[in-house]
């Protein structure tokens, strides 16, 4: 995306301009994105059709958008916002002044969360967003909406051409709920559970903000009219690669045992390591050296393995747009260990008496606090007060207990970067000021 870093502003606000907007819209002042207090407007349910604007701050919008009520509701009757603010005369396009967050819902994945978690960590990663399942997910269904944060407000105007430009180019378009995720006014469901079995998600990441100026039709436009001019310019459509070290991949191979592939699995695995190093020899040195780890009879001679390898490697091809990348061995990975994880921990459930101690308890609230959120482990919490006489309360607390003691072991073996002074510190810190150690400033 270098060239667009490179259009004039001259050339930005002149499409601006060209553009149909109501009066309204065009009086609006935009201002750049404060993350300390973003405007959105809120509604009571989706036949409220006079929204209030409210300034929150980053935490109060992040508690907003991950907070599930215990309470079951019905998409009908649930809370609702819109990522923007209006003049205060109903909640109509015209009406809308600028938008302050870029919403996008996935209902089209048609896979599990564990899979559309690695995929959105793959493509979005730089970024910063929050995530929240929407009122039809399931597990192996995944149905999700992405909250993310703009450098600065944008035009109602301009809202369809950046969110439809930053799905084309994050390859969200497939899988998103065009309509209601390029109308500018759309009304937005907040959190909710719809039974007693939904399984609520969310997940809060880092990073950038959106450069709205790199999504704009006119930027998009003058990027491809650049490299349409450019004499070694050849189309590649390339899906975006993890951001991960050296030693993380390997660490990923590691887990995954290679003695337990079929040829597709193996093959797969050369053509994520092709797509994350770019063809360059370390993948094809990683892709070798994790195939020569193989235990099984057929495969104990080293040079036809190396030989083989290297040959699949070679063969890769990185200017196809259904590559294969490293968010899949991941997400393969995961899935493993954590078929493997929930048979063991349901194993103990089911062997659990019904008048088990806390220490008989202990060693499963000690896997669950490892792995898994509050939210993820409840269903096996619910399991054992099934399966025994504690409350499930009592559960609760001592798994989130443990989930401190956690968090205060890693920051104390210095496992844990010091935090900056504009975030927060983790709860777990001030379970015991005794234990309280202090940080470097940033």
């Amino acid at each position: 995306m270098n060239n667009i870093s490179q259009i004039s502003n001259e050339d930005l606000e002149l499409n601006q301009a060209n553009a149909c907007e109501a009066i309204t819209q065009e009086q609006a002042i935009i201002q750049p994105t404060q993350l300390q207090s973003i405007k959105i407007s809120r509604c009571t349910n989706k036949e409220d059709n006079r929204p209030v604007s409210e300034e929150l701050t980053w935490e109060e919008l992040k508690s907003l958008l991950t907070t599930f009520n215990e309470t079951i509701i019905s998409k009908g009757n649930a809370p609702a916002f819109i990522g923007g603010y209006f003049d205060g005369k109903g909640r109509k396009y015209k009406n809308l002044l600028s938008r302050t967050l870029i919403t996008i819902d996935i209902d089209k994945y048609n896979a599990s969360i564990s899979d559309l978690e690695a995929f959105i960590d793959g493509s979005l990663n730089k970024y910063r967003y929050i995530a929240h399942s929407t009122s039809r997910h399931s597990e192996t269904d995944a149905r999700i909406r992405i909250i993310l944060f703009p450098n600065k407000e944008i035009r109602p105007s301009d809202y369809q051409n950046v969110v439809t430009n930053f799905m084309s180019i994050y390859f969200l378009t497939k899988i998103a709920d065009i309509p209601s995720s390029t109308a500018a006014a759309q009304l937005m469901y907040l959190p909710i559970r719809t039974s007693k079995e939904y399984l609520p998600w969310y997940k809060v990441n880092d990073g950038l903000e959106v450069d709205i100026d790199s999504f704009t039709k006119a930027a998009v436009l003058n990027e491809a009219l650049s490299a349409a001019n450019d004499d070694n310019f050849r189309p590649i459509l390339t899906k975006p690669r993890c951001n991960l070290s050296d030693d993380e991949v390997i660490d990923c191979l590691t887990r995954y045992d290679v003695s337990g592939t079929d040829f597709t699995m193996w093959r797969d695995v050369g053509f994520a390591l092709h797509h994350q190093y770019c063809g360059s020899d370390k993948g094809r040195e990683l892709f070798v050296d994790w195939s020569l780890e193989d235990t099984r009879e057929e495969y104990k001679h080293t040079k036809p393995v190396r030989k083989n390898a290297e040959r699949q490697y070679d063969s890769c091809d990185n200017t196809k747009g259904d590559q294969i990348t490293f968010a899949t061995i991941m997400y393969r990975v995961n899935e493993l260990e954590n078929k493997a994880r929930k048979k063991d921990i349901e194993k103990q459930i089911n062997e659990l008496p019904s008048s088990s101690s806390e220490k008989d308890i202990e060693k499963i609230i000690n896997i669950l606090a490892s792995h898994y959120s509050i939210n993820e482990a409840e269903c096996y919490l619910q399991q054992i007060k099934k399966n025994t006489k504690w409350q499930i309360s009592s559960l609760r607390n001592s798994f989130q207990e443990q989930q401190n003691k956690l968090q205060l072991s890693k920051i104390n073996e210095d496992k844990l970067p010091y935090y900056p002074l504009d975030k927060p510190l983790p709860r777990a810190i001030f379970v015991e000021d005794k234990q309280f150690k202090k940080l470097p400033l940033s």
